[in-house]
């Protein structure tokens, strides 16, 4: 990915707020991703500063006479419009390790998405066809283990499925039942199911769903209350569930 200079930056800041740039035309213009300069934006501007530049920007343009002799405007051009996002999170443009996991406030799906969800789609064609994170039935069953979400081992790229209105696939825990004998109390319990490879979450899925790619494993521990907000309580993630409370 290319590493912006401080001068740039600012140039970016500048054309953002005073001119009709959006992130895709800036994007272009400095030879980085949409997802570059949306991260920075959020990250460099207040949330009340950014919404109301993305209003702007989504205004239709004033409606002029017509020039009749004038040349004919590119559809292409007509099309150049930002979408305001679901929800604006400040984050810090790179991770960094901390002892605890603070709390983030979470208010739409939108936050799990990364940009370019699709692009490692076919990376996993060549892995065996009979991979997953749902261990085969076992012979004997054994009391299934429900551990804190905060001992979870995230990998850095996951993978989740949603539906047609953007809400999250989940399960009762009973569904998932070849993971270990599951106490009567835990039948109901409403488990979102973790993958770590697109393939396997494909399969997953059927045809009125899809697959988004969250960039950063680690973000479902600061986003337990969001997901419990959903009524979900249990995590699936290879093969293990965790409590989200």
């Amino acid at each position: 990915m290319k590493k912006l200079s401080d001068e740039v930056k600012q140039e970016i800041l500048q054309l953002y707020r005073e001119t009709d740039q959006t992130t895709s035309t800036l994007a272009e213009r400095y030879e980085v991703s949409s997802s570059t300069i949306s991260r920075f934006l959020k990250t460099h501007l207040s949330p009340t500063e950014y919404d109301q530049l993305i209003q702007q920007k989504k205004r239709p343009p004033k409606v002029a006479k017509v020039d009749e002799k004038a040349p004919l405007l590119s559809i292409d051009s007509l099309f150049d419009q930002e979408v305001e996002p679901l929800a604006t999170i400040s984050l810090e443009p790179e991770y960094v390790p901390q002892k605890s996991v603070e709390p983030v406030q979470v208010n739409s799906l939108e936050y799990f998405y990364d940009e370019d969800e699709d692009e490692d789609e076919d990376e996993d064609e060549d892995e065996d066809e009979d991979s997953g994170v749902i261990p085969p039935p076992l012979t004997t069953k054994i009391n299934l283990q429900v551990l804190p979400i905060t001992v979870a081992s995230f990998p850095k790229t996951c993978y989740l499925v949603i539906d047609r209105s953007s809400e999250l696939i989940t399960r009762p825990l009973k569904d998932f039942a070849q993971l270990g004998k599951i106490p009567s109390e835990e039948f109901q319990q409403k488990t979102l199911p973790i993958f770590d490879n697109h393939k396997v979450a494909k399969r997953f899925s059927n045809r009125s769903q899809r697959v988004i790619k969250v960039p950063d494993g680690r973000i479902f521990q600061k986003t337990s209350n969001y997901l419990q907000s959903k009524g979900i309580t249990r995590v699936l993630l290879d093969g293990q569930i965790y409590s989200l409370s």
